[in-house]
């Protein structure tokens, strides 16, 4: 037998020995991952069809009979989430366990002495208990698209309640049957677990190696996980609030790095509502991933038998979780003197004192007392850590957050544009919410455009008329609203709104105040209105939902201008304001109408008269023009009464 079967033997022999081992977390696994989403879809299933069966029978007693199904629906997404939740955690002693003989020196030795090179001991216990992880999550995963792809509606539903926890909007026909996701959107869900289970067991596996006790492992372990995710989004907020014009909007994505660079903060991606830079997470996901599999092998094989059973048997993982709790303290403080008050001496010795205190303690849990070790060497790395957040800081402030300020992404990297401009959109309780969304290379072209005479009123305001107050840092809170006349000045009716959908998942959100820039000059100003964008729910779910009214309300646009005597009383079309309808029709061919729900939209502004549907008595959907021989077949299919308004 020559030597390469000899390795060869010896890591298959380690490697099912461990595989062996590694089956008492298996049927635990399986189970858990089957009460996780498997059961979920399954009465997901379940609840979609008693709702729809309880608007085909009686629509007015519709609370009444969905107590149940509520009540279940919600107490198994319970049970699911709590179990997908577990079967995470039992990956983590999964890992744990596999190495948990570098805690003990005696395991440590006997383990080292068995006739298996380091290399092939650290790949079988890697790989075995890895792929006793996927294994469940991946049967689980199948079933799960299955059933959802076998369901009636071909969906897959979250509870309401959930769903607000989520920050979710509840299916926008059919609200009860709470947040709906597609075949397509909850496969990716499941899908994007697996490298992200990946991704925490490997993490997992580098902390066992580079830590020497099970306490210090399981503590660095979610301090490091808590901290990077800290320091990753302070650093990210104090960028974000030192540009002049950001919109509040622009701190829902301020967790994008967490998602691809920290194994817990994967998950945040994991959840519903996360439809762009798919590919840009997952590339990120497997380099991050690779990066933490190739430092454990390497530190394993390097790792001393002495430094066994004591706190760290590499101290540097010590020092990069406290410099990021360092850097994340100090970046919350001076985030909180920057918006109030001038960084002062007394302010940054403030900042910095904090920090040492956190850090002295520290020092204090990993040596087991006061007794530190290297002082000097300690004081060299906090004022290093110190100084570095200083330097963070005041680069931030001093380059306009790296260029952020006047940032305008490139149109190939944008794949929807989103605008709201004064007098065409309404604003919520004076903050310009309601935008057009754009995704055609000219529209957006246009935006950019626009945007760039923008920056340059920035430029000029923030440059000549913006004087700084000695008593102030850089009050960038009170540079978010700006004019030609005051440095300070709030008038949010007059605000353009810029929000930037880019390919890799970021959003770049700003608010402007026009002052030189003539924004009517604009193409998309009062011409091509909204992109019309399409009903979030399912068509057929809609059609459904109208065939319960004794009639279908519909009407044109135009026939608002008839009633006002053939006055326009509004600039354009929009789906924020309710039209009259003119026609109850009865009797009508259904297959026109099923044809109809598949054009009809929710969201709609143009100048363009078009058509307009009712459903459920408050929901009015739009059918453009370009379909109005459709409109007038159905028209002609059934009874159309005119309804009587009065009239002015």
């Amino acid at each position: 037998m020559n030597t390469s079967d000899t390795k060869s033997s010896a890591f298959i022999t380690r490697f099912r020995a461990k595989l062996d081992k590694d089956k008492k977390y298996f049927a635990p696994l399986m189970l858990m991952q089957m009460l996780g989403m498997p059961l979920m879809a399954l009465v997901s299933a379940w609840y979609g069809s008693s709702i729809m069966n309880t608007y085909n029978t009686a629509p007015e007693e519709l609370r009444m009979q969905t107590e149940t199904p509520d009540a279940v629906f919600m107490a198994v997404s319970v049970i699911s989430g709590a179990a997908a939740a577990a079967a995470i955690l039992t990956c983590i002693l999964l890992a744990l366990s596999n190495f948990r003989y570098l805690y003990r020196k005696t395991e440590s030795d006997m383990n080292m002495a068995l006739p298996v090179n380091r290399t092939q001991m650290f790949m079988a216990d890697f790989f075995s208990g890895l792929i006793t992880c996927l294994i469940p999550l991946v049967i689980a995963a199948a079933l799960t698209s299955a059933i959802v792809w076998f369901s009636p509606d071909h969906c897959f539903r979250i509870p309401s309640m959930l769903s607000e926890m989520l920050g979710l909007e509840d299916d926008p026909v059919l609200t009860d049957l709470g947040y709906t996701l597609s075949h397509e959107a909850a496969s990716g869900i499941l899908y994007r677990l697996i490298p992200s289970v990946t991704m925490i067991y490997t993490f997992t596996v580098l902390v066992s190696v580079m830590c020497g006790t099970l306490f210090e492992t399981v503590i660095y372990l979610a301090g490091s996980n808590i901290a990077a995710t800290a320091f990753l989004v302070s650093l990210e907020d104090l960028i974000m609030t030192s540009v002049p014009n950001f919109s509040y909007r622009s701190f829902d994505n301020i967790t994008y790095e967490a998602e691809r660079i920290v194994p817990a903060g994967t998950l945040l991606h994991v959840l519903p509502g996360h439809e762009y830079g798919e590919a840009n997470w997952f590339v990120s996901v497997i380099l991050f991933t690779v990066l933490y599999f190739i430092p454990a092998w390497k530190l394993f094989l390097a790792r001393k038998a002495e430094r066994t059973s004591e706190p760290f048997a590499y101290s540097a993982f010590f020092y990069i979780v406290s410099a990021l709790i360092t850097g994340t303290v100090s970046n919350a403080m001076m985030l909180s003197f920057f918006l109030d008050c001038f960084l002062t001496p007394p302010a940054f010795l403030a900042v910095i004192f904090t920090a040492a205190v956190i850090f002295a303690v520290m020092l204090l849990i990993r040596f087991r007392g006061i007794h530190i070790k290297h002082p000097a060497r300690q004081l060299v790395f906090f004022i290093s850590s110190a100084a570095l957040s200083a330097v963070v800081f005041y680069s931030v402030t001093e380059t306009d957050s790296f260029g952020l300020t006047y940032y305008i992404p490139d149109a190939g990297k944008i794949a929807c544009a989103e605008i709201h401009l004064p007098e065409i959109h309404k604003s919520d309780y004076g903050s310009p919410e309601e935008t057009d969304s754009y995704t055609s290379p000219d529209a957006v072209r246009e935006i950019i455009r626009l945007n760039e005479e923008l920056n340059t009123d920035l430029k000029n305001c923030l440059g000549k008329n913006y004087n700084r107050n000695p008593e102030y840092c850089q009050p960038s809170f009170n540079r978010n609203f700006y004019n030609s006349k005051y440095s300070i000045y709030e008038d949010t009716e007059t605000d353009i709104r810029i929000v930037y959908h880019l390919k890799n998942g970021k959003i770049s959100d700003r608010l402007y105040t026009p002052v030189n820039t003539d924004y009517t000059a604009c193409p998309l100003y009062r011409t091509s209105g909204k992109e019309k964008i399409h009903l979030n729910s399912d068509p057929e779910l809609l059609f459904r939902a109208m065939l319960q009214h004794e009639g279908i309300f519909c009407g044109t646009t135009d026939y608002l201008y008839e009633l006002n005597g053939g006055i326009r009383r509004m600039v354009s079309v929009s789906s924020g304001r309710f039209y009259p309808e003119q026609y109850r029709v009865t009797g009508f061919d259904e297959n026109i109408l099923r044809e109809i729900c598949t054009y009809l939209y929710d969201e709609y502004t143009s100048e363009q008269d078009c058509i307009v549907f009712s459903t459920l008595g408050k929901k009015q959907y739009f059918l453009t023009s370009e379909h109005a021989d459709l409109y007038e077949k159905f028209l002609a299919s059934g009874t159309a009464e005119e309804l009587e308004w009065s009239r002015k």
